[in-house]
């Protein structure tokens, strides 16, 4: 009797090992755009932050030459009837991509941060 022998095509194992590879290169890939994600949110928000701080110095320089001091109590971004709101912000709070409320400390010796209360600032 004559032997059939099919060389053509891949075998059964060489399919599943082929498909076991490729799934984990697909693994590694969507691990490492999850991570890009992550860090292009913090990003955003390290930027809304320091256009924050750009918009209070601005601010702060308004008041000096209208013979103003600035105070904590005018910087709050939840009163929308403040000068501050109406002024430089004109509705358009910039918002943390993860969610998180943005809150302005002016400090007396004349230092002003800003805080995420997801993402802190950095030292």
């Amino acid at each position: 009797m004559k032997k059939l022998c099919n060389t053509k095509g891949f075998t059964l194992v060489e399919l599943v090992v082929t498909i076991l590879i490729l799934g984990i290169l697909m693994f590694l890939v969507v691990m490492r755009i999850g991570s890009f994600s992550e860090t292009a949110a913090e990003r955003t928000c390290e930027y809304n932050r320091r256009s924050l701080l750009s918009t209070v110095s601005l601010y702060e320089a308004d008041l000096k030459v209208n013979g103003k001091t600035l105070t904590n109590d005018m910087l709050d971004l939840d009163v929308d009837s403040s000068e501050f709101n109406q002024k430089f912000i004109q509705g358009a709070k910039p918002q943390c991509p993860d969610g998180g409320i943005y809150s302005i400390g002016y400090f007396e010796n004349g230092e002003v941060s800003i805080y995420c209360s997801v993402h802190a600032p950095k030292p």
